[in-house]
């Protein structure tokens, strides 16, 4: 068990907590550039490190540094200075190490000046539970900024700033949460990613990498432990008030992937789709709920949206973030006190617009308007249950009726351009919905071949759904109507992984084939994705076409087949075997049998023996087997002096091997001597390894 001994909340805080250490982990960080990093450290590093002069010698480092949250100084150890003087948490009868610069403490991150990149750092050690106690204590007495490490093997779906946010938050138990923001240093520009939970913070959601360290900014108390285990789910956790809860929950709703559309207005043939998000509320009014009355909650979020084009549109692929959508909900009364509570709500208005489209280029407006309140009446529905520790899991939902209007900017794809299209999106909590998406989304085949796609159903946080029926349809193009098996369920419904295989064979003609992935979600509402297909047949002899082989290059049509010439694949490298992949071309292949680091063409000896000691017959020496330029060990050079001689020449041989290493400062006289006395009372002399020239082959 590891805890951080500190205390950081003025009310003496007594943490505790416990745990049993897990699996041994071995995780690396590359270091691609010298510069500034922030590093995690697993719970129990291997070897130990417990203050400033062991963490310097850890890793590459020319400097480490402690942040000290109560008065935001960096404590920094270059070997020689203390930057900032010694850190007060490293004095003192308490103190978790011997006075130094500062010392090590489970749980924290740490800022390291690499010197000598690129190279791997392999972070060795054992990750436990680790309570971080987190508290408002800065210069400016409302938040306090932290430096916490994360666990190494990091669980599966604990992937970004916004789930490190969510998981703070949530733990924290309180309706708005306490984080005002995560960050993270990006060393290639030498500043700080930070990122609010929206996308009005300086910078965007990020990826947590293992062994990276990250700087939490909040407002309010928490004893926080972050997540271990194989597997973490970003949960919709609201605490009890009154019974029931405050709304909105603080985890924010989501729609599913690519079903905003623009298409009214547009070219035939083409079309927008967003790939949208609704981001962490903010500005919230927060209504304490009573029993027995409805509520009417505003507040604000992010519209965040992936653009991607057809048609005229075609390779249009950007991001643009609509701030704030201005959003009214009514909700009916909550069973307040019950274990477990459904209760309805209405969306009344939800409307945004983008003030400025830098990104994509391509409007000169861009406009949301939703809700009941402009006749577009958006019912939703909230389910409670509540959870052994007190809080509730919250499960909601709300299908908005939303209309998106567009004005095309000057100049631009869209020039001249105008419209508005009306939809239904289902919108919710991340448990609560479903989506389906099929790949690959576009292929060119030749006629006469087959085709397979994949449907995958999961639900937004990205956990698939066993067992959903699957319906593919071919539903235009040359093989319309076409029929096809699926696999792995021949009744095309979803595999463990949430997926499920379609095939169909082209009927040989040419033209584009739209295909369709439908199930029903938990709404009975029908959701769809679809892939296009190109069918293409060669041309007349001498027309370009592919083979879809990275082995050969001028590919063109010889008798209504498409032949191309091998590629010749040669590095002029004699340490490398060369060959060629279908998929992905030339492959150079660095060529070491006895993975010494030393190729074949040059190796001296190619079945070095790469045991740690020395042994000669069987006496141990205890030597270590250092390893030579030519590929060869000091085994292999003892081993070599026996070929085909006798037990005499054999000692003598290595007499005057250990010597001259003696001479060279290669072994001390004691290894010399434990050698030799294993030499001569070796009968018969050990067997050689094979030795050859350099150059030779065979």
């Amino acid at each position: 068990m590891n805890v951080r001994n500190r205390f950081f909340v003025a009310s003496a805080l007594a943490v505790v907590a416990i745990g049993v250490l897990i699996a041994q982990t071995i995780a690396t960080r590359d270091f691609p550039i010298d510069g500034i990093y922030w590093i995690s450290l697993p719970a129990s590093p291997n070897p130990p490190v417990t203050n400033a002069e062991q963490l310097l010698a850890y890793g590459p480092f020319t400097s480490v540094a402690r942040h000290r949250t109560e008065t935001n100084l960096l404590h920094t150890w270059d070997g020689t200075t203390c930057a900032n003087g010694i850190d007060p948490d490293s004095q003192g009868p308490t103190a978790p190490c011997s006075t130094s610069c500062f010392c090590v403490i489970p749980g924290e991150s740490y800022q390291v000046t690499v010197s000598g990149a690129p190279q791997t750092w392999s972070i060795d050690g054992s990750d436990g539970v680790t309570v971080y106690p987190l508290a408002p204590m800065g210069p400016d007495s409302l938040t306090g900024r932290h430096q916490i490490s994360l666990p190494i093997d990091l669980p599966d779906g604990f992937a970004t700033g916004s789930h490190l946010i969510n998981d703070i938050n949530f733990k924290a138990g309180v309706p708005l949460g306490i984080v005002q923001s995560v960050s993270r240093y990006l060393t290639s520009t030498n500043t700080i990613q930070t990122y609010t939970g929206r996308m009005g913070s300086p910078g965007p959601d990020f990826p947590l990498v293992p062994g990276e360290g990250y700087r939490v900014n909040v407002t309010g108390s928490l004893n926080y432990t972050p997540p271990l285990g194989p597997t973490w789910t970003d949960p919709c956790i609201a605490p009890d008030v009154n019974g029931t809860i405050v709304l909105p929950p603080i985890c924010g709703y989501l729609s599913p992937s690519a079903v905003h559309i623009l298409l009214d207005g547009l070219p035939p043939g083409t079309e927008v789709l967003l790939d949208a998000s609704h981001q962490r509320f903010f500005n919230i009014t927060p209504v304490v709920p009573l029993a027995g009355a409805a509520t009417t909650e505003t507040f604000d979020s992010d519209l965040v949206m992936h653009l991607t084009g057809t048609g005229l549109l075609a390779g249009v692929d950007c991001d643009l973030t609509m701030s704030p959508v201005s959003v009214v909900v009514e909700t009916q009364p909550p069973q307040a006190g019950q274990p477990v509570q459904d209760f309805d709500a209405e969306m009344m208005s939800a409307t945004g617009s983008l003030i400025s489209d830098t990104t994509c280029n391509l409007f000169q407006s861009l406009s949301v308007v939703a809700g009941t309140n402009h006749g577009l009446p958006s019912p939703g529905h909230v389910h409670l249950e509540r959870r052994a520790d007190g809080t509730f899991n919250v499960s909601s939902f709300f299908d908005v009726n939303v209309t998106m209007s567009f004005v095309g900017k000057p100049g631009s794809l869209l020039d001249g351009m105008s419209g508005s299209t009306t939809q239904v999106i289902r919108m919710g909590t991340a448990s609560n919905i479903l989506g389906i998406t099929l790949s690959p989304s576009s292929a060119t085949n030749r006629v006469g071949t087959s085709h397979a796609v994949t449907a995958t159903v999961n639900d937004l946080v990205g956990h698939p759904q066993p067992g959903a029926p699957v319906t593919f349809t071919v539903i235009s193009g040359p093989n319309a109507g076409a029929s096809g098996a699926c696999s792995v369920d021949v009744s095309c419904a979803t595999d463990p992984s949430g997926s499920v295989d379609f095939t169909y064979t082209s009927d040989g003609q040419v033209g584009t084939d739209q295909i369709t992935a439908c199930f029903r979600n938990e709404g009975g509402q029908q959701e769809c994705a679809q892939a296009m297909k190109d069918w293409v047949a060669c041309g007349p002899d001498g027309a370009p076409c592919s083979d879809d082989s990275a082995c050969t290059t001028n590919d063109a049509c010889l008798s209504q087949v498409c032949v191309g010439v091998p590629v010749v694949c040669d590095d002029d490298d004699p340490c490398t075997g060369d060959s060629c992949d279908s998929g992905t071309g030339c492959v150079f292949t660095f060529m070491d049998a006895d993975h010494d680091e030393v190729c074949d063409f040059f190796d001296e000896c190619p079945s070095s023996d790469l045991g740690l000691t020395v042994s000669v017959a069987g006496c141990e020496t205890d030597v270590g087997n250092t390893r030579f330029p030519d590929g060869c060990t000091l085994q292999d050079r003892v081993n070599r002096c026996g070929v085909g001689v006798s037990h005499g020449a054999f000692v003598s041989c290595v007499a005057s091997l250990t010597n001259d290493l003696k001479a060279q400062g290669v072994l001390s006289g004691r290894q010399k001597g434990r050698i030799q006395r294993c030499a001569a009372t070796s009968n018969p002399h050990p067997a050689p390894q094979v030795i050859r020239t350099v150059g030779e082959r065979g």
